[in-house]
């Protein structure tokens, strides 16, 4: 924020300041508006003695009517609006050269305050503004906003604005005042550890300052990108854990935490060292927030993408086989009657029915071709689930590179009605989170409840194994894994 030499802050332009505090310059249609006069104005100008007290008034009158201010000028400042008033008023008398005595200005001035019903009390206009910059500070980032604001504020209450001089003194305090609350309420707030990290930003490693690595975002899917912003979301998480304690603390506006942040982008890392550390502190507070709100963003969009990827892969798959077991079947459909021939043939009554199958898978259909082609006559169809979770049963280490750092780093939320499936994301990530491995988790400890009824038979399956004399039974979990992370989706 710039600063003149005299320590008074900067609100306007040269511009804008003539275009508030400067003389009105007006056009004939302007003064036809500006000088003209209502009754009870003509009233207050009859009650005037002599000319240049008369014009005077009406001067006034009309300038204040468009800058709410009252002007100290010159009749030879003004010879345009001289003429007009003149030429309207008092078109058989020659027009003034001299203002009127100092008291009788006092009196016009007066007198235009009470037909505008307006006051001219700088100490009460100064009071006001100083209490309503001091809530404003803390909703609106800009101080031209909050100039405007106060401009607006003593308009409804009727006051003269003060003039500019009083108005950079009173928002510069409240910025001064609202920067040491601030600054209080970090310094309390902040152990000394985590203000060691958010220093750390502003400090350079081997290739460039660390807020300059923090500040790049991925700019593709790619394995290596995702795992850049993972590493700098696990470093600095502890720190925007903080933020989301402590910026509700600091009672300040979203605009106001949105500002501080893109200083920080604004600024480079040598410019942001040379603020006091202090504010340097605060802009890096609200840019790890709005940071890291970003990079979740990313980080669910790229979660997102790759379990469509996944997703439709599965169902290209699916198709694929789905496809060649309906040929199959077909064709091996002459075959079946032979298979059920041979429980009928004579010559095999005898037979031992482990023979038999083991004739049957050998010489005429193999166990799965039996399976599916069983499948296909009691249906009439082929489940393409069955091999979509195939797919992902087998693409399993895909899953594992490309999901499960995200899913472990991301916060979980969810909807109500889905809160079971939520219950079951939790489970797992706690799980990763401890680096636990699900396949060694028992089956009961499973919360199944979240997952469709439809679905759960593709999710696993029980084996028995022997461990340490003991009988276990193990789970195929990688479809459920999957499973949570696309509804989740």
């Amino acid at each position: 924020m710039k600063k003149k030499t005299n320590k008074r802050i900067n609100l306007l332009s040269d511009g804008e300041i003539t275009d508030i505090y400067g003389m009105p310059h007006f056009t004939e249609q302007e003064r036809a508006h500006y000088f003209s006069l209502n009754k009870a104005e003509k009233t207050a100008l009859d009650q005037l003695s002599f000319i240049h007290s008369k014009v005077h008034f009406i001067l006034q009158l009309g300038y204040f009517k468009d800058k709410k201010r009252l002007f100290r000028f010159k009749f030879q400042e003004v010879p345009h609006d001289i003429s007009y008033v003149m030429q309207v008023y008092f078109a058989s008398l020659d027009a003034p050269r001299k203002l009127p005595t100092r008291n009788a200005i006092s009196r016009n001035n007066k007198k235009i305050l009470t037909l505008m019903n307006y006051h001219d009390q700088p100490k009460k206009a100064a009071g006001i503004m100083t209490e309503r910059a001091k809530q404003l500070i803390c909703n609106l980032n800009k101080p031209i906003v909050i100039l405007r604001e106060l401009f607006i504020l003593l308009e409804q209450q009727r006051l003269i604005f003060p003039e500019y001089s009083t108005v950079q003194s009173i928002i510069g305090r409240a910025i001064i005042v609202e920067e040491k609350r601030l600054s209080d309420i970090i310094k309390s707030n902040v152990p000394e550890m985590l203000c060691e990290l958010l220093d750390s930003l502003l400090k350079t490693n081997d290739l460039a300052y660390e807020i300059t690595t923090l500040k790049k975002s991925p700019k593709s899917f790619a394995y290596q990108q995702i795992q850049h912003e993972i590493e700098k979301h696990k470093k600095y998480y502890p720190l925007y854990k903080l933020t989301k304690k402590l910026l509700p603390r600091l009672g300040i506006s979203r605009q106001n935490i949105t500002y501080y942040a893109s200083l920080v982008d604004h600024y480079n890392a040598q410019a942001l060292n040379r603020f006091h550390k202090s504010k340097s502190r605060l802009y890096l507070l609200c840019y790890l927030y709005s940071r890291f709100q970003k990079m979740h963003d990313q980080l669910i969009e790229t979660f997102l993408h790759y379990v469509d990827k996944y997703a439709k892969e599965a169902k290209a798959h699916a198709k694929t086989l789905v496809a060649e077991v309906n040929k199959d079947a077909t064709k091996n459909l002459p075959k079946a009657s032979q298979l059920l021939d041979m429980f009928i043939a004579s010559e095999l009554s005898s037979t031992v029915f482990g023979s038999l199958q083991t004739k049957a898978t050998a010489t005429i259909l193999s166990e799965n071709e039996i399976r599916s082609v069983s499948q296909y006559m009691k249906n009439g169809h082929v489940d393409h689930m069955e091999y979509e979770w195939e797919y992902h049963a087998n693409n399993y280490q895909c899953i594992i590179k490309n999901l499960r750092s995200i899913f472990i780093v991301l916060p979980l939320e969810t909807r109500k009605k889905d809160k079971r499936l939520l219950k079951s994301a939790t489970f797992m990530k706690s799980l990763f989170e401890s680096g636990k491995s699900l396949s060694h988790t028992t089956r009961s400890s499973f919360p199944m409840d979240g997952i469709p009824s439809r679905i759960k038979s593709y999710l696993y399956e029980m084996k028995e194994i022997k461990r340490k004399n003991k009988i276990i039974e193990v789970k195929s979990v990688s479809p459920y894994k999957y499973l949570c992370r696309e509804n989740l989706c």
